[in-house]
């Protein structure tokens, strides 16, 4: 089964009832796996990568003794992540994972 719409416009109703859907084939005794990027979590940034870059912060900080030493490497390195995602998404020629025209 396929979605005609981008994983960020499907709702979390539509994503329960997408997991619920399976349960009488289940229940028949069938095998059902649900995967893919509808019903991925679509949070843009994780609570383990925003602590991850607050530590950072923190040993950076107390390494260079200063926080605007130690901002420095932060911003480069999340320069750094943009350019490579933009230049990932451009390379690719598109930035959702909507099936082409074309699908049947």
């Amino acid at each position: 089964m396929s979605y005609k719409a981008l994983p960020s416009e499907i709702t979390p109703a539509q994503q329960d009832a997408l997991t619920a859907a399976p349960a009488p084939a289940r229940d028949a005794g069938m095998t059902v796996v649900i995967g893919g990027t509808a019903i991925a979590a679509t949070n843009a940034f994780s609570s383990t990568e925003v602590i991850g870059v607050l530590v950072g912060a923190v040993v950076l900080a107390s390494t260079f003794g200063s926080l605007a030493a130690a901002g420095l490497p932060l911003l480069t390195a999340i320069i750094g992540v943009g350019v490579g995602l933009a230049a990932l998404l451009s390379a690719t020629g598109s930035s959702s994972a909507r099936p082409p025209r074309s699908w049947p």
